[in-house]
């Protein structure tokens, strides 16, 4: 009887320890917020329902995006945690693939380098002195907005020995420095020793467009500065049409690029440089593409897939893919860890390259993503970004496209 009484203690106490990790389990396994396409509440997972807080708790937007607390439940009796369920109705976008060419001309001038200038005693470096250094952007100086390297090349070659007052901006803050350039013997003028890009130019791949209100996305991350590897401030852009014109192959030892020439007539505008990918409005009717609905981020699996990408002259082609890993918290366009299959596209390229950013990936018959980065040393793998986040960081910009500050995203 004792021996009875110690096996149910000890069976009793296992339960309760299963209980209490199931309930640990289910904070973190059951996200705080989660998104639906009908006003079904799906399940998040076997041992975990949800159960609606408050019938008439739910809030529903212009857009008809309705929104509502849920309580988690685990076995359907014990409370895990409330989380927010959102509703809305499937969207719909244009799958593109295509190559496109990018312009951008940056909101201030960005410092690539600094450099000594040569004087009739010695060298000095204005810049290091003023404490600029690579990646800040120049925004105003003696307070004149600074759009060009030409503008600020002017400025200072004017200067007339009072300290200049420079604004920049370093990673997100806005500082204040005076600079004082120096007078170059050789080139017989002031010189601050600054290194300015004030554009960029570049390829991609078109992600999707709609087609009522002309949006698009590409890329899936920014067109970064090379140095620091930090988003180009935006001030205006537009986009081309662009056709492959020489294919790098990726390998362990060097990642592989695709070449394009670009179109002569603009297409497009530019609008949007973040890290989520660039956005803007279609101009001309160039793009063509399939219509695909777009998978919320619940509905992405491990699995099977494919990419759509340009890599040749036939245009955008399906290729195998198989998606290795989902994570729905990852933030930086790696939401996705992707494996490239299709023996056809490792012949062509070795697997991702620089150009096929931007690249649809679609899994039962959805688009889910959208390939954004290589794995150094492993062309065969990358990253993609989710297609949903890409779709409401468009409808973002339908939206609030008269605010200003939208020309300024790098979010």
């Amino acid at each position: 009887m004792k021996k009875i009484m110690y096996v149910s203690k000890l069976g009793a106490i296992g339960v309760v320890l299963l209980l209490a990790v199931l309930l640990i389990f289910g904070t973190v396994a059951v996200p705080d917020e989660m998104t639906a396409v009908s006003d079904a509440v799906p399940q998040t997972h076997l041992l975990y329902t949800l159960q609606p807080v408050a019938a008439g708790s739910a809030t529903v937007t212009a857009q008809g995006v309705r929104s509502y607390d849920v309580q988690v439940n685990l076995l359907g009796v014990l409370p895990v945690k409330t989380a927010t369920m959102t509703v809305r109705r499937r969207q719909y976008v244009t799958v593109s693939g295509e190559l496109f060419g990018l312009r951008l001309y940056t909101d201030g001038v960005v410092v690539a380098g600094t450099q000594a200038v040569l004087t009739a005693d010695g060298e000095a470096n204005p810049a290091d002195d003023a404490g600029l250094a690579a990646g800040d952007v120049i925004l105003r100086v003696n307070g004149e907005t600074i759009r060009s390297h030409t503008q600020l090349a002017q400025m200072f070659a004017s200067f007339d020995g009072t300290p200049m007052t420079v604004v920049f901006l370093r990673g997100g803050e806005q500082k204040e420095t005076a600079l004082s350039p120096a007078y170059c013997d050789a080139q017989k003028k002031y010189l601050a020793g600054l290194w300015i890009k004030d554009s960029a130019a570049g390829i991609g791949t078109l992600t999707f467009f709609e087609q009522e209100s002309g949006v698009y996305a590409g890329l899936g991350h920014a067109v970064c500065d090379a140095e620091t590897n930090e988003p180009l401030p935006l001030f205006e852009g537009d986009i081309v049409t662009a056709t492959v014109s020489d294919c790098r192959k990726g390998s362990a030892s060097a990642a592989g690029a695709l070449s394009g020439k670009f179109a002569d007539d603009r297409c497009g505008s530019l609008l949007v440089n973040g890290n989520d990918g660039v956005y803007g409005f279609l101009e001309q009717d160039v793009f063509t593409g399939s219509v695909y609905p777009v998978a919320t981020r619940s509905e992405v699996q491990v699995g099977d897939a494919q990419i759509i990408a340009t890599v040749d002259g036939a245009g955008p082609q399906a290729f195998d893919a198989k998606i290795e890993r989902v994570d729905k918290t990852n933030a930086r366009g790696q939401n996705l860890t992707l494996r490239i299959t299709d023996d056809a596209l490792l012949r062509a390229t070795g697997g991702i390259v620089q150009g096929m950013s931007g690249s649809p990936v679609v899994q039962n018959g959805m688009l889910v993503g959208a390939v954004t980065h290589v794995f150094l040393g492993d062309p065969k793998h990358g990253y993609a970004i989710f297609a949903q986040t890409m779709l409401e960081k468009a409808h973002l910009l339908t939206s609030l496209i008269d605010e200003p500050e939208m020309q300024n995203d790098a979010a």
